[in-house]
C-alpha cells in the first residue's frame, strides 16, 4: 500500500488537474453559463476537501484489515472527481 502522503498529493494532483480542465472549458465555451461553472468549481473543491479529511481522520479500531480498506475506498472515490467534470459538458 501506497503512503498516507503519496494519497494526499494524488487527491491534490486530481483535483488540480480537473480544475484547470474545468477553467480552459471555460476559456473555449464562451456559452457556458457562470453558475454552471461555479457549481462545477464548488462540486470539486467540495469533494477535494471531504477525501482529504477522511484522510487525516481515520480512527484506527481494532481490525488492521480495516485500515487498508478505508483507504482503498478513498481512492476508488476519487473517480467521482472526474464524474464531476463531466457535467459541464452535459
Amino acid at each position: 500500500m501506497s503512503s498516507i502522503r503519496k494519497l494526499k498529493k494524488d487527491i491534490n494532483y486530481v483535483s488540480f488537474e480537473i480544475l484547470t480542465e474545468v477553467f480552459t472549458y471555460k476559456h473555449f465555451h464562451e456559452e457556458l453559463k457562470d453558475e454552471k461553472f461555479d457549481e462545477v468549481i464548488k462540486k470539486v473543491v467540495s469533494k477535494r476537501n471531504e477525501l482529504m479529511n477522511r484522510v487525516n481522520h481515520y480512527v484506527l479500531e481494532g481490525d488492521p484489515g480495516k485500515y487498508k480498506q478505508h483507504f482503498r475506498k478513498i481512492r476508488e472515490d476519487m473517480v467521482e472527481l472526474l464524474l464531476i467534470s463531466e457535467e459541464l459538458s452535459k
